[in-house]
């Protein structure tokens, strides 16, 4: 504004502390950049910390999730996770595999993370290794459009691998609304079933209150459970202890560091570099409480 007055006033041009009168746009965001309309304001709304494009995507399996991990994160963590550009969405079903890939390769080429994290059934662990073996569809964009830090498998599922057998058969029980106290014993014998029954606890639920089982609602009693006794969620040092907390924890930190191109330099050396995309091949990870794949 500064300069522009004494333009007004004088009629001669002052130029910025970078610039100089031979300077151009395209010196400092990219040749090219300035003339496409679209990739210029992605730039300068990135510059200036305007741009509303989320940093990262979180994909979960369940409604329950969906609705649930961000209380976690913003009640727990005491970090929302729109506060640090996070998105969450929900995989509905094995089925929309390759709209998971091509989602996955679109917002990688635009630099927003796709986190995603499955219960290790219904053929989840070839969904796993479909994405990490599938290359980009972008011709300037070389290998894969994921890695395997980014795909992420429970041991079991959301509710074995991060509540105990006394948690669940309470949170079975508020759901059930009375008609039937759950034991821990029942809970248990229900996670040895794990892989050779679909789905154990809504059988287990199903067989003692005779009509199916509110995942959502399973959901939110056992993340109520959590959010009655925060502190128990974080060790001695204040690290997270539950795996879904700590997974949490750690989603949260890599959107923070997605730095958002401001030139094409930066997007082009990200785009090559190995934040986004996997250059090595690891498809026989699964996740569990000390997995950090």
């Amino acid at each position: 504004m500064l300069r522009l007055f004494h333009y007004d006033l004088t009629g001669k041009r002052l130029y910025g502390p970078d610039e100089s009168r031979s300077f151009r746009l395209s010196h400092f965001y990219g040749e090219g950049a300035p003339e496409n309309e679209l990739q210029f304001l992605e730039f300068l709304t990135n510059q200036y910390h305007l741009n509303p494009r989320p940093r990262l995507i979180l994909i979960v399996e369940g409604e329950g999730e969906r609705r649930h991990i961000p209380r976690i994160a913003g009640d727990i963590l005491k970090c929302p996770l729109e506060r640090v550009g996070i998105q969450i969405e929900m995989l509905r079903g094995m089925g929309e595999a390759r709209k998971v890939e091509r989602l996955i390769d679109h917002y990688h080429y635009r630099q927003t993370i796709v986190y995603v994290i499955l219960d290790n059934e219904n053929n989840a662990r070839k969904l796993r290794k479909r994405l990490l073996e599938a290359r980009s569809k972008y011709p300037d964009v070389p290998g894969r459009i994921t890695k395997p830090e980014y795909v992420f498998l429970w041991e079991k599922c959301f509710e074995f691998d991060n509540f105990s057998d006394e948690e669940s058969a309470g949170a079975l029980t508020t759901v059930a609304s009375g008609r039937y106290a759950f034991a821990p014993t029942e809970v248990a014998q229900a996670r040895a079933r794990f892989g050779r029954v679909k789905d154990p606890l809504s059988c287990l639920y199903g067989q003692n209150v005779g009509y199916g089982l509110n995942k959502p609602g399973l959901v939110k009693a056992l993340v109520q459970g959590m959010l009655e006794n925060p502190q128990a969620e974080f060790d001695t040092a204040g690290k997270p202890v539950r795996p879904i907390t700590s997974k949490i924890w750690e989603v949260i930190q890599l959107a923070a560091r997605n730095y958002q191109p401001v030139r094409l330099k930066d997007w082009q050396e990200t785009q090559q570099g190995e934040f986004i995309r996997g250059t090595k091949m690891d498809t026989s990870t699964v996740g569990g409480p000390g997995d950090k794949s």
